[in-house]
């Protein structure tokens, strides 16, 4: 079994100041403060241009930080131990967005199947930041004729899941999982039920899920900064669960549809390299 722990990252598109100016990635959920819009400005003070590079070759909005986000960005290691590894990496605010970022990510291991991750940032000046970690999980490994995740199971303790549009953008409404099954979870099923009915769920002509639950509870005094066993996947065909637990009032599930569309060829230990990844 392994555990999950994610800890010091931000729910929201959240701007975290201290008193003497700087900014640093502690725990809050406070809205943004700078107004962001999809409509062309003009250069001006307090004005940023970030690079557009999606939605779906159209060029309508910043993902991922931008053209070359930190996933495509040299990590340095500060630290090191037997159980654990620590990163950095200064982002000198060469896409587009104001300040200056110092991120910093340690990954460490404990009892045989616990990882434990602690993202956290500082910024020189207000700027929007959402950290995490974005990883991919196939319980089988693409191991014995597996071509998908479809297959396993998926529990999530939300009871509502924010709504997007047709680019993947929030509309600033809830979905109740209560009045909409499609996304009801809470007590564990397929991933794959229903899969055809899922079509644009995710975007204009997507299938699958690119979703934030928001957990039971979330906001609550009983819920905040405690960290809590809310996600689980597992696989019948490997006998392996994933147990995700977090202080944060959210997880953002993503099916990974239009990496499908790449043909990106499989590792060789997945399989591969005649065989893409699905």
């Amino acid at each position: 079994m392994t555990r999950l722990h994610m800890f010091s990252i931000p729910f929201d598109l959240t701007t975290l100041t201290a008193p003497d100016g700087s900014i640093t990635a502690k725990l809050s959920s406070r809205h943004i403060f700078y107004p962001i819009t999809k409509y062309p400005q003009e250069d001006g003070p307090n004005v940023y241009h970030t690079a557009l590079n999606d939605h779906d070759g159209s060029l309508q909005q910043t993902i991922h930080g931008g053209l070359y986000g930190w996933d495509r960005r040299n990590w340095t290691i500060v630290e090191k131990t037997s159980t654990s590894v620590t990163y950095t990496h200064l982002d000198p605010a060469d896409e587009g967005f104001p300040g200056n970022v110092t991120v910093f990510a340690r990954h460490s291991v404990a009892n045989h199947s616990l990882l434990h991750s602690d993202v956290w940032a500082y910024a020189t000046e207000r700027t929007p930041i959402m950290v995490t970690q974005h990883i991919y999980w196939n319980l089988d490994a693409y191991q014995n004729d597996s071509t998908d995740v479809l297959n396993h199971y998926l529990r999530i303790d939300g009871d509502k899941v924010i709504e997007i549009d047709g680019d993947s953008i929030p509309t600033g409404d809830f979905i109740n999982v209560e009045h909409d099954p499609m996304f009801d979870f809470r007590d564990g099923r397929l991933i794959g039920e229903n899969w055809n009915a899922t079509k644009d769920l995710c975007g204009t002509g997507c299938y699958g899920f690119d979703h934030s639950w928001v957990y039971t509870g979330a906001n609550t005094s009983a819920f905040l900064g405690k960290n809590e066993l809310k996600t689980s996947l597992w696989s019948n065909l490997s006998g392996i669960r994933l147990d995700i637990s977090t202080d944060q009032p959210n997880v953002h599930v993503f099916s990974a549809y239009w990496l499908g569309l790449l043909m990106q060829p499989r590792k060789v230990v997945h399989g591969g390299p005649l065989l893409n990844y699905t």
